[in-house]
């Protein structure tokens, strides 16, 4: 099913002249981070729940000492958000992949900006998967 047939007639007209136009649909542009973005960022990472802190960990505009802080979580749905977070660090997922969860190790084997040399100590990591997972991502 299209996305298409949710939009409102007015919305279709619109795209359609847009289209002809040639002009971009959408010039949208996301909103620069601000301070404000960053405090509620921090507030969500002292969560109680695991699942907000989580979603801090996962958020791309976390700053790089927010989320060195989130890799020391308790809860490895935390640390989990961090590995598959797509604007991690090579320092953030080197130090993941020292993890001593499993999982949270797999993901960091698949991340693709995932160090050359870190995927070499993953290669040797104790859990198959872990090892698997190297393997199938192939050289870096």
């Amino acid at each position: 099913m299209s996305c298409v047939t949710f939009l409102t007639d007015e919305q279709r007209r619109r795209l359609r002249v847009a289209a002809l136009d040639g002009a971009p649909v959408s010039t949208f542009r996301s909103p620069e981070v601000t301070g404000s973005t960053v405090r509620r960022l921090a507030a969500l990472a002292r969560d109680p729940r695991p699942g907000i802190r989580a979603s801090a960990a996962a958020h791309r505009h976390a700053p790089a000492e927010l989320l060195h802080a989130l890799a020391e979580d308790e809860d490895t749905r935390v640390r989990v958000a961090l590995a598959r977070n797509a604007w991690a660090g090579p320092d953030l997922l080197d130090r993941l992949a020292g993890d001593a969860v499993a999982v949270v190790r797999r993901w960091v084997a698949v991340h693709p900006a995932c160090p050359h040399e870190v995927s070499d100590r993953l290669a040797g990591d104790a859990d198959s998967q872990v090892r698997q997972l190297v393997a199938r991502a192939g050289p870096r």
